[in-house]
């Protein structure tokens, strides 16, 4: 089975730089402009089944990229939940905490093993697919977990590109997960 995993569009939350978790931010001009650039690269595949976070930046972004497409929402492939800190300014939550390192249990929200394990839900989900070629639409925070899941610890030392829109295609077989492309499209 194939997997494209998508980032959302730009959003505000991302503009302005706060934390937006699992709040439901919508997607600047520019993030519907970025989901509408991918079109063209996602025309050239054909999807058996469309996923989303049911966060509406997700939804939108997949309805942008691939028209008239309904997509599957699922809470497992939502952002960290950020808890307390939604909508805080990250510079001013660093200037408070420190660094927490994507670690918000603290706050009511996620650590980042929490979002590990959801992470690898929907990647068992994806192992039970009988689908080919799926794509789903998610969140920067869940596909760094995505990454933990596949390589493990190392992904702390990898340099972590993933701006808005980017694609990775993973690809499961003979009972593990590889990745072919990080970035299909390029960073917008």
């Amino acid at each position: 089975m194939i997997l494209f995993l998508t980032r959302h569009g730009q959003t505000v939350a991302n503009l302005e730089a706060f934390y937006s978790g699992q709040s439901d931010v919508k997607l600047t001009e520019l993030g519907k402009s970025q989901a509408e650039a991918i079109r063209p690269v996602l025309a050239k595949y054909q999807f058996d089944k469309v996923y989303s976070s049911d966060l509406s930046r997700a939804i939108d972004t997949a309805q942008l990229a691939i028209p008239g497409c309904e997509p599957i929402t699922t809470p497992l492939l939502r952002e960290i939940s950020i808890g307390k800190l939604t909508g805080e300014y990250i510079a001013a939550v660093r200037e408070r905490y420190g660094n927490l390192k994507g670690d918000f249990s603290a706050f009511d929200g996620e650590s980042p093993a929490m979002l590990k394990d959801r992470a690898a839900q929907f990647l068992q989900l994806m192992e039970q697919e009988t689908a080919e070629t799926v794509i789903a639409f998610s969140h920067n925070g869940f596909m760094k977990a995505v990454l933990r899941c596949i390589i493990g610890d190392a992904a702390d030392t990898v340099p972590f590109v993933n701006g808005n829109c980017n694609i990775a295609v993973l690809k499961y077989e003979n009972g593990r997960w590889l990745i072919p492309v990080w970035n299909l499209a390029g960073n917008f």
